[in-house]
């Protein structure tokens, strides 16, 4: 266990040095635990993700989220992760990048992050245009079915 921390901990200083061969060799040796939340720093809580979304890095955080890096995970009470960190340095690149891999519940964590933090109309532009594209195959279904002949009309089905 300890010596799985002080990799993730090298793999964090590996990113903040955006140093990619390193981040690779040591995602691989990692594979899912790269993921793995640990002290760092004055940080209680940090993860390799979030920690390239800080620093903005598009390479090592597309690299991260394409090799084990999972984008749906926070820290912090549930508070913080690599979207979050996205939104609070106001880099679209990243936060576009990382919605791309996020699920339904975390886009609606950081939707309520934008709002709570009173953030910029942009990233919740983004957001809300990602939360629409999901949802798409939804409306289109329900679309469909309303135009079908379908009649969902409770009275009738009696």
């Amino acid at each position: 266990m300890k010596r799985i921390e002080t990799i993730c901990k090298h793999l964090i200083d590996s990113v903040e040095k955006n140093n990619l061969e390193e981040v690779k060799k040591l995602t691989e040796e990692l594979k899912h635990d790269v993921n793995r939340i640990v002290p760092h720093k004055n940080k209680q809580e940090r993860d390799a993700l979030t920690e390239a979304s800080h620093h903005g890095n598009i390479t090592i955080v597309n690299y991260l989220v394409n090799n084990y890096g999972n984008v749906n995970i926070f820290y912090n009470g549930g508070k913080w992760n690599a979207l979050t960190e996205a939104v609070h340095h106001k880099n679209g690149e990243v936060f576009k990048l990382l919605l791309s891999k996020a699920n339904l519940d975390t886009k609606q964590k950081v939707m309520d992050y934008i709002r709570d933090e009173d953030y910029d109309e942009k990233m919740l532009d983004i957001l809300t245009t990602s939360v629409g594209q999901d949802l798409a195959p939804l409306f289109d279904f329900f679309h469909e079915i309303g135009f079908s002949g379908a009649n969902w009309n409770a009275e009738e089905s009696q």
